[in-house]
């Protein structure tokens, strides 16, 4: 198989040796997110570095989960993908905004909000393993669902 059906099948072999944990898995317009619901987990938890290993996580993606001590995932689409013209000025994470730019900041939102609202960021697939899970993330999970419109058939972006 290709790139997916590769990493959908390591996924799954993961699954197959953890038949204790509660994973979740969904499709990003890239490739795939895993949820591990089972209990709570700390980046820097020799358990995450090991199931980074196991589903080959892109080294990027486990690299900033260990500086920012959060794990990471997208919940609306990528503007780019749909079809935002310009880059949001200034810089995400650079503020304060200068007054006589919020306005055109503020339209810039507006608009990408409408855009995105017809866009899902990833879409629910399967689940893995014991659903006793841990409460408080499946809470979470429920939360993310919803952000990403998960259970939709909206496109991914």
């Amino acid at each position: 198989g290709g790139p997916a059906q590769l990493a959908r099948r390591r996924i799954e072999r993961c699954a197959a040796r953890h038949p204790s944990w509660h994973l979740r898995l969904y499709r990003t317009p890239a490739g795939f997110r895993v949820l591990a619901l089972h209990r709570r987990f700390a980046p820097s938890d020799p358990e995450v570095d090991a199931c980074f290993g196991q589903l080959a996580v892109d080294p990027l993606y486990a690299r900033m989960c260990r500086a920012q001590q959060c794990f990471r995932a997208r919940l609306t689409a990528k503007p780019w993908r749909i079809g935002m013209p310009d880059r949001l000025r200034p810089r995400p994470g650079v503020g304060p905004v200068a007054a006589e730019r919020r306005a055109a900041r503020d339209a810039w939102v507006a608009a990408y909000e409408r855009r995105a609202e017809g866009h899902a960021a990833c879409r629910s697939l399967a689940r893995f393993g014991c659903e006793a899970g841990y409460p408080a993330a499946r809470a979470g999970q429920r939360l993310h669902d919803d952000a990403c419109r998960a259970g939709t058939t909206l496109p991914l972006a």
